[in-house]
């Protein structure tokens, strides 16, 4: 059908749906809900909800499957703009399921943002027996961001050996976001030598990154409550000798 032939047909679908309260009209919607289906006009379908909820499913097409189909689609149009905040609505409103993997970065990415750590956990724990070692390091280090996220140390530790196992096989540096979240969990499970050695790797890949001031500052903190002066001055110099080169004295009231 073209375009105007389409428009014809809703119409006269609009005429039976306004004329007949009965099963002519519950056949019309159906159809009309079949034929914005069928162009993509998913969000006029999800509108027509309360009413496609109160048809019998007697039909071929079942209301409920136009309903979760279109939302699912809809879904799928808004993560694949990035728009997390709609696409996580439908999500969550029509309990959706996506198959496959195709979709699992993008998915990860938005239950991230807006803070669906268990969903996001869910994702990631797929992955870590994937059969290539690229994949499996990729999600390894997303897998270690959710926990540490969730507050749960103890496995972003048990994580980390996996993960540097993987980093030198493949050769690949770790993300200094992974090693931050590494380096905290240990600093929380009061793994002093663990966090010390994690700081090690931060400073060969990382040194001149200016947010590892941060990390230097948790290590001051750590020392002046060990008593620990050698650790401390080496530490209070290193975050003056960053600020002198970054020209930004943001710490130098906490020293």
């Amino acid at each position: 059908l073209n375009e105007t032939n389409e428009t014809k047909l809703a119409n006269y679908y609009d005429k039976l749906i306004g004329t007949y309260d009965n099963a002519i009209g519950e056949k019309a919607l159906i159809e009309k809900a079949k034929l914005l289906f069928k162009q993509g006009k998913f969000d006029a379908i999800l509108e027509m909800k309360e009413p496609l909820n109160k048809v019998s499913d007697i039909y071929d097409v079942k209301p409920e499957e136009l309903i979760y189909g279109s939302a699912k689609s809809l879904a799928l149009e808004y993560l694949k703009k990035d728009e997390c905040q709609m696409m996580i609505g439908l999500m969550e409103e029509y309990k959706i399921q996506f198959e496959g993997t195709q979709n699992d970065e993008k998915l990860f990415g938005c239950m991230m943002r807006l803070s669906r750590f268990e969903k996001a956990k869910e994702i990631s724990e797929a992955h870590l027996k994937d059969t290539k070692l690229e994949s499996r390091f990729a999600w390894s280090q997303k897998e270690l961001a959710v926990l540490f996220k969730l507050g749960k140390y103890p496995e972003v530790f048990a994580l980390k050996s996996d993960i540097f196992a993987l980093a030198g096989s493949l050769k690949q540096k770790i993300t200094l976001e992974v090693l931050r979240d590494i380096f905290f969990a240990e600093v929380k499970l009061k793994k002093k030598e663990n966090a010390l050695s994690t700081l090690e790797m931060i400073e060969q890949n990382h040194s001149k990154n200016f947010t590892i001031i941060d990390i230097y500052s948790e290590i001051v903190k750590m020392a002046n409550e060990a008593k620990d002066d050698l650790l401390l001055i080496k530490y209070a110099q290193k975050i003056i000798a960053l600020q002198k080169e970054f020209k930004s004295d943001r710490k130098s009231t906490r020293l």
